[in-house]
């Protein structure tokens, strides 16, 4: 249950190209970072493997699969990577684009219960972007509130945008249950897991 912790200073760079501008969030393996290209001078968010979880064996490996999964998906309502690369201190990074807004888990804290037709219109857009997801054999494995960003795009509020793909996998429909526990650890938030990835747990 360890949690990641901010350990870049602003005004550090990452690379050459990239000077962070102060931490956003952090989860259990990397920290997100606003940041800003500096050959471009556009603010961007940069996740980078945490300090503490670099010298873990097998955490590199675990994080640019992250990596690839999320530089496969293209789609309105999936956050954009933009970028990636290493650190000058060894560590891998990624680049997305910089999401101005609320988590739906923030939403709903802040005002409480949702009137149908506007969970009804964000849940529709979680679908679109779940279902290009799971089009390219990819599945989520801990899609929550908290990992729904609620932003503006154009003249539309409460444009969604599904992040952190860090516990996703390649489905693989003769795996069984091997999706959704790896070595027997459940994988996810529990109060937000599917019938199925809670029927494949371990007793």
């Amino acid at each position: 249950n360890y949690t990641a912790q901010p350990s870049i200073e602003p005004g550090a760079h990452i690379s050459s190209r990239y000077k962070i501008i102060a931490p956003l969030g952090h989860g259990s393996m990397g920290v997100v970072y606003r940041a800003v290209q500096r050959d471009l001078g556009r603010e961007v968010a940069i996740k980078v493997i945490s300090h503490q979880h670099a010298e873990t064996p097998g955490a590199n490996g675990r994080f640019l699969h992250e990596m690839q999964i999320m530089s496969r998906l293209s789609h309105p309502h999936i956050a954009m990577v933009l970028d990636a690369g290493t650190s000058t201190q060894d560590n891998p990074f990624y680049v997305m684009e910089l999401l101005y807004g609320d988590t739906l888990a923030e939403r709903i804290a802040n005002r409480g219960q949702m009137k149908a037709q506007e969970a009804a219109r964000i849940v529709t857009q979680i679908l679109h972007g779940v279902c290009e997801a799971h089009r390219l054999g990819i599945v989520h494995r801990d899609l929550k509130p908290s990992n729904i960003i609620l932003s503006t795009y154009a003249t539309q509020d409460d444009f969604v945008k599904i992040v952190d793909f860090g516990l996703a996998r390649p489905f693989l429909p003769q795996s069984g249950c091997e999706f959704v526990a790896l070595k027997d650890v459940p994988t996810g938030t529990i109060a937000y897991m599917a019938p199925e990835q809670l029927r494949c747990l371990p007793p």
